[in-house]
């Protein structure tokens, strides 16, 4: 069986190729302002090093890092991580989750998460992982449901368009 899922690949990034993850993250901020919680504008104004920084934090394991590529071309990403106040309640979060609309529809958002739930996983005081998604995010809402996410919490917040949406925190219990 050769389907366009096989032909995904789920890998992270060298802190050389941080060019990769900002393009990546600027297109999904472009092309879905509505869905992160910065704009832009003001990640278009992050320095190298700054984007250099975010890619050895995963290197490092003090947050996760994770991409899609798609015939050799980075089409997802997603990150996660935990706080100090995450590592208390035993909880790990997942953001920043992006497949460009080309690549949209063949499986890279499903391994994406499943890979980044393993990987936050790992932990063995991890116990929940949360995300939080746009409701009018439909498409994201049903993969993280398909997932075993369930909404938990639901409030108001202003996205990177400028506008207030209404966003769903939705929590997958590991143990």
């Amino acid at each position: 069986m050769h389907d366009e899922a096989s032909k995904i690949e789920i890998v992270e990034l060298p802190v050389s190729d941080w060019r990769a993850f900002r393009k990546i993250r600027l297109e999904a901020l472009k092309e879905e302002p509505q869905a992160f919680g910065s704009s832009y504008a003001k990640d278009a104004a992050y320095p190298d090093s700054k984007w250099q920084e975010r890619l050895r934090d995963g290197e490092n394991k003090t947050g996760i890092y994770l991409f899609a590529k798609l015939e050799g071309k980075i089409v997802g990403m997603v990150m996660g991580g935990r706080t100090d106040e995450d590592k208390h309640a035993h909880l790990a979060h997942i953001w920043g989750t992006f497949v460009d609309s080309s690549a949209r529809g063949k499986g890279a958002g499903k391994e994406l998460m499943e890979r980044a739930v393993e990987e936050l996983g790992k932990e063995a005081d991890v116990q929940k992982i949360r995300v939080t998604v746009n409701t009018e995010q439909k498409p994201a809402v049903k993969l993280y449901e398909s997932l075993g996410f369930k909404p938990i919490n639901a409030t108001m917040m202003k996205m990177g368009d400028g506008l207030e949406h209404q966003e769903i925190e939705m929590e997958k219990s590991l143990r």
